[in-house]
Order: structure tokens, then C-alpha cells, then sequence
């Protein structure tokens, strides 16, 4: 059996942050939230110089609602990380990830079929149009969150 051990250096292989997170309507506040339960570092995987495109290397949970296991907010919490917009203020990541200061882009949202967006046999793997149903997933949700207060 051959054995292929390949050397990872997490500050070059890891570009993007994928982040697992459920939207729901909150009854006591009148708007919808959302919550984040779980992260994932995405690598750029390689195989034998062909490109295989983004891979989980794996899934931290973010928030056990039950309590029932750990999760990185210990983690996330005591790492402080650089604010440009006030030097002087503290900020850790879990205030970033909680105030939702991050860009993002959905792809992949609840379905009969449980497919991503990408794989859609209607999008037919077309970066620009999964982009323009992302989009407009997007608005569909603000919209929704709109109508809520009319009428």
C-alpha cells in the first residue's frame, strides 16, 4: 500500500471560513435571526496537480444549544483579532461572527432533494448563475422578513 503524506501549512491552504447556520422567526422579538451552529475551514485541495476546488478539512461546533458538548466559543472568545475601524477596542472573533461582520454568500439552502446550489441540475454548474440564485435566495429572505410587519 502506497502512502502519499503531503505537508499542510494552514496559512496557505486555508482561504475561506464555511459557516453552517439555521434562520428562524423569533416570536417574542418579531424578527427573524439567525443562528450559526457550526464552522468549517475550507482548503484548496490538490491532487497530483489538478485542482479539486474548496474541502472542509473539518466542522467545529460553534453552539450546542443543549450544553451536551464543547464548542469553539471558548475558543473564539478569549482570541482577540485586529478591529481597522478602533485600534483600541477589544474585539474577538466571536463578536465578529456574532455581530455578523463577515461577507457572505449561501449555497445551499433546505430542499426536497438536499442538493447545493451548484449541483441544481438547472444551474448546470455555472458559477455566475449560482451567484444570481444565491442572490436571489437572498432577497426572497429580506423580502420575507419585510412582509412580516405589513398589514
Amino acid at each position: 500500500m502506497d502512502t502519499v503524506i503531503e505537508r499542510f501549512n494552514p496559512t496557505e491552504r486555508i482561504k475561506q471560513l464555511l459557516v453552517l447556520e439555521e434562520w428562524y422567526f423569533d416570536k417574542r422579538t418579531s424578527q427573524q435571526r439567525a443562528q450559526i451552529i457550526a464552522l468549517a475551514p475550507l482548503y484548496q485541495r490538490k491532487i497530483a496537480g489538478f485542482d479539486l476546488g474548496f474541502v472542509p478539512l473539518c466542522w467545529y461546533k460553534f453552539y450546542d444549544r443543549f450544553d451536551k458538548e464543547s464548542d469553539c466559543r471558548d475558543v473564539l472568545v478569549n482570541s482577540l483579532m485586529y478591529n481597522s475601524g478602533n485600534p483600541y477596542q477589544k474585539f474577538s472573533y466571536d463578536d465578529w461572527f456574532e455581530q455578523r461582520n463577515f461577507s457572505s454568500f449561501i449555497i445551499k439552502e433546505s430542499n426536497p432533494y438536499d442538493i447545493f446550489i451548484m449541483d441544481d441540475p438547472e444551474i448546470k454548474r455555472k458559477g455566475l448563475d449560482a451567484l444570481i440564485e444565491a442572490g436571489k435566495l437572498k432577497q426572497q429572505t429580506l423580502e420575507q422578513e419585510h412582509d412580516l410587519y405589513e398589514n
